[in-house]
């Protein structure tokens, strides 16, 4: 990988490719510094880490034209986060008052500073304590307002085993975009999950905690 200085100078405006690896540099001078920071994203092409919840204050100072310029918008922050676990045509899920989930669980965000890498953290020590191992990454499918926001990860055929009976099972594309099961029924959003996932239309990026982030620049 090629690293390259723009040199940016004051006015200047930069385009790239949102998959274009960057880093911006804290300021250095001895006075205040101000830009501006927008990111257009198609819909075949998700953040990885997931995209920004704007609060109502926020989408409410725009005009109802500029509202269609937030399609992520709510109270601004992320409750709940679940994993899908792919390997082999295979998804893994859990049992979770009478219906079959995604695993996952609550997250705490600072409601001053929603940051979605923090999210990915949570959920990375989330699954590191319920399933015993750690996903390097992970990548944004979508929001959902009752499951929360759910990312994926796929498991290659050497990876962990977490096909325990105490923990969840694992049930193929098919048997999940068929419906119900009789030990339990699987919700709209795992499906749908599922058929996002399986998308080929869709370009997606690796998402990282900012903890494990820091850990490889060090």
């Amino acid at each position: 990988m090629k690293v390259v200085n723009p040199e940016l100078r004051r006015g200047d405006l930069l385009f790239m490719n949102m998959f274009t690896w960057h880093e911006g540099f804290p300021n250095q001078s001895d006075h205040d510094r101000y830009g501006i920071f927008n990111k257009y994203r198609a819909c075949h092409a998700p953040p990885a880490c997931g995209p920004t919840l704007f609060s109502e204050e926020a989408r409410n100072v725009f005009s109802k034209n500029g509202q269609q310029l937030l399609p992520h918008d709510g109270k601004g922050r992320v409750n709940l986060a679940r994993l899908l676990l792919e390997c082999n045509g295979e998804v893994f899920l859990v049992q979770e008052d009478g219906s079959w989930q995604l695993p996952g669980g609550a997250i705490e965000t600072d409601p001053e500073s929603p940051s979605p890498d923090n999210v990915i953290e949570q959920l990375t020590q989330f699954i590191e304590k319920k399933l015993r191992f750690e996903t390097p990454w992970m990548t944004y499918i979508d929001d959902d307002h009752k499951a929360g926001r759910v990312y994926a990860y796929p498991l290659s055929d050497s990876s962990v085993n977490i096909d325990r009976e105490d923990e969840g099972s694992w049930f193929s594309y098919e048997a999940i975009l068929n419906g119900p099961h009789s030990n339990g029924k699987i919700p709209v959003y795992v499906t749908e999950a599922v058929k996002n996932w399986r998308d080929p239309k869709i370009l997606r990026g690796m998402g990282e905690s900012m903890a494990r982030a820091k850990k490889k620049d060090s």
